[in-house]
């Protein structure tokens, strides 16, 4: 059995190969090669420098290891890479063309080690991301979805929290990424989306009837749901005039979660200022309708992506923050 499974692998693996592009078949035949990357780095350096000496003292080298090394480049590569013009080495034509076509060869190797590196650094990281409970779950989840997808080795740690705790969270350096309506004093943070909110009821809602646009006012002496939000969230609608409680006029049910409003919404029991995003189906189905207000009928919920105090030069917190950017703001739509 075990003969078979070798005679298996070996055929899949060749399976594989007649399926790479031209130039990985050739660096798989070759065993071995002529020049070290670092040999290529202390040509450059002689190149940059000037001279010999110069390049020397930059690398750390000896002068003599240095000309030993671009010695052993010209006798590996059969041409020379200098001429002498004086006291200075000029660059034959020869030695011009491979030191601008191994430049890129330099830099490519330097990018895949600071690859290699920052990906051992977020493999072995859990990123603490903090989102804002009234948050819409449906973009977050497809977000969150696609980044698992395309980078499989990034780790997140996610937390829902109200507004305040988000807030005193990242000033304790308690989170590394937060999706939050307020941005902490003395953090900066990125417009992600706005969310837009309607006033909506269920079709059959009295204040349908009259078939005219309704006044703010009108909506005072109506029963209104509202999602409970922390005192100091500058998001909470008590602020705006459709919920502006009066003594003895405003009747208000408080509930915690947007599932809550949408059901007792849907059985007529109340109106409330929901986000549009949840409620589209609904709308759409002529299970609820949106109130025809005369004016301010729609208001706009910020989101921010904030990040933690000293996370700038994080590479997991960087890539992170920038996929939620991108994805989200695609995603979403007024």
């Amino acid at each position: 059995m075990h003969g078979i499974d070798r005679l298996s692998n070996k055929a899949a693996m060749m399976a594989d190969l007649t399926h790479a592009p031209p130039t990985a078949l050739r660096a798989f035949k070759r065993t071995s090669f002529r020049i070290d990357v670092k040999d290529w780095r202390v040509l450059h350096a002689v190149v940059d420098c000037g001279t010999f000496a110069s390049a020397a003292s930059v690398l750390h080298m000896s002068q003599p290891a240095v000309s030993y090394t671009v010695a052993k480049l010209e006798q590996q590569i059969g041409v020379a890479l200098f001429r002498q013009a004086g006291r200075r080495a000029c660059l034959t034509p020869q030695g011009k063309a491979l030191v601008e076509r191994s430049r890129a060869l330099v830099k490519e190797a330097y990018d895949v080690e600071e690859f290699a590196i920052n990906l051992m650094q977020m493999c072995n990281q859990d990123i603490r991301l903090l989102v804002d409970k009234d948050f819409p779950t449906n973009l977050l989840a497809k977000a969150l979805r696609q980044i698992e997808q395309q980078q499989s080795y990034v780790n997140v740690a996610l937390l829902e929290r109200s507004v305040t705790a988000i807030e005193q969270t990242l000033i304790d350096r308690g989170a590394d990424l937060a999706i939050t309506s307020k941005i902490p004093s003395g953090l900066t943070g990125t417009l992600l989306v706005e969310i837009h909110y309607v006033p909506v009821a269920h079709p059959r809602h009295p204040l349908f009837r009259s078939g005219r646009t309704i006044e703010l006012e009108e909506l005072q002496t109506l029963k209104e749901v509202r999602i409970a939000m922390d005192a100091s969230d500058s998001t909470n609608f008590s602020k705006h005039p459709a919920s502006r409680s009066q003594p003895g006029t405003n009747r208000t049910w408080e509930v915690h979660n947007f599932d809550t409003a949408i059901n007792i919404v849907s059985e007529g029991l109340a109106y409330a200022w929901l986000p549009k995003t949840r409620v589209a189906s609904l709308l759409s189905q002529k299970k609820l309708r949106v109130l025809p207000l005369q004016r301010d009928g729609n208001r706009v919920v910020r989101y921010y992506l904030v990040s933690g105090h000293g996370l700038g030069d994080n590479m997991a917190v960087t890539y992170l923050s920038t996929a939620l950017c991108d994805l989200i703001r695609t995603d979403e739509t007024p």
